[in-house]
């Protein structure tokens, strides 16, 4: 299950790592520890629900000879165990580290098929979804056309599409969530290139929930159409013409009676602090659907730059209101420095995060030859946990 690397940087392997994950979030604990193997028994909680002191060995080295072996051994005294099959058990522990997108089609035909022609539609609006939240992760702008970042086109390729669901026609979309550690410095972490881009992966499926939430807020929920000013409010939250059409893409079938959008993060990762999980446009909000697709085609200026970092410096007098921040960045490829003055809220989001988590920091950000780069800030907000020195 390892291939996939060769071709997608989402793992979908039962390694090592996936196995330990597993078995900490599933009532074991690890009891002896080498360099080949590891023993985990169950913790005192799963003990009382098993009534037994069952150990189980975990393989270390992927590239032993026996590990598959071990691997299928471990897996069937799991299934014995949990008392279900160990290919859902094996499903399980190689999905500790990805989140999963579910987009999905309702209709009223059998539910073991679905038409040809739809079916296509719904897997070209699931890329259009990815590439425009992409696009949206790295700038925010109501209208991309020509101008989407190569970046943003690059990520269909990041993810996995896995096998369709009966039903409503499904597609999951797999995306990794894992975000290696980024090894400290001093007392400041490293930003690599390898840390960004995995980063870069969730970052772009939480874009793609909070335009869909303005985006179903606008177009299902609201009892009246929306006015211009909240169409272009959408945008600064990941809300696109690129987004909105792609919805609209699967709605235009007619065989097509909702398109859904479900999501599952990660259970070994850190949830974002998104609490919608799914999303269902019915074929009646088509009409709204196309009225904010018209007012976000008129906005082909780019409304906010989006830079993600840790802050490295603080400064506030006594008698400041808020006070002054550096942001540690990756902007346009290189390693910045971002300057930006924050209100007395953004500078006090700023102090906790200090060492402990990074930040997402939306504004103007402006780049002039030989000058430390400066944002006029419109968002500051906390992103997620830093590695610990």
């Amino acid at each position: 299950m390892s291939a996939t690397n060769d071709r997608s940087p989402v793992s979908l392997s039962v390694g090592p790592n996936e196995i330990t994950t597993y078995l900490s979030r599933s009532g074991w604990t690890k009891a002896e520890g080498g360099r080949v193997a590891e023993v985990w028994i169950p913790n005192a909680q799963r003990k009382v629900v098993q009534n037994t002191s069952y150990e189980l060995l975990v393989p270390l080295i992927e590239t032993a000879p026996d590990f598959e072996v071990r691997v299928e051994i471990l897996l069937r005294n799991l299934q014995r165990l949990e008392q279900r099959p160990s290919d859902e058990i094996r499903f399980d522990i190689s999905r500790q580290f990805v989140d999963v997108m579910d987009v999905s089609a309702e209709h009223d035909l059998d539910s073991s098929v679905f038409p040809l022609e739809a079916s296509h539609k719904l897997f070209l609006s699931a890329k259009r979804m990815v590439v425009a939240a992409a696009a949206a992760t790295l700038k925010r702008r109501g209208y991309f056309g020509h101008s989407v970042p190569q970046r943003a086109r690059d990520q269909a390729k990041n993810v996995l599409v896995g096998h369709t669901k009966p039903g409503s026609y499904v597609v999951p979309v797999i995306s990794r969530a894992f975000v290696p550690e980024a090894p400290w410095q001093g007392d400041q972490p490293r930003l690599v290139e390898e840390v960004e881009q995995a980063a870069f992966d969730r970052r772009t499926l939480v874009t793609l929930v909070r335009g869909l939430s303005v985006l179903y807020e606008l177009a299902v929920t609201s009892d009246r159409r929306p006015t211009n000013s909240q169409i272009y409010d959408g945008v600064g939250e990941g809300l696109s013409y690129e987004l909105c059409n792609s919805v609209l893409l699967s709605l235009r079938d007619p065989a097509v009676e909702a398109f859904d959008a479900g999501f599952k993060w990660a259970p070994a990762v850190s949830r974002p602090r998104e609490q919608d999980e799914a999303f269902v446009f019915p074929f009646g909000a088509k009409e709204n659907l196309s009225y904010v697709a018209q007012g976000l085609r008129r906005d082909e200026e780019d409304r906010e730059h989006v830079i993600y970092g840790w802050v490295e410096m603080l400064s506030s007098k006594a008698e400041d209101t808020g006070g002054r921040v550096n942001v540690h960045a990756v902007v346009g490829g290189r390693h910045r420095a971002v300057r930006m003055q924050l209100d007395a809220e953004d500078y006090e989001k700023a102090v906790a995060s200090h060492k402990r988590q990074s930040v997402v920091v939306r504004g103007d950000l402006h780049l002039e030859e030989g000058k430390q780069p400066t944002m006029d800030v419109h968002s500051f907000e906390l992103e997620q946990q830093l590695p610990v020195t």
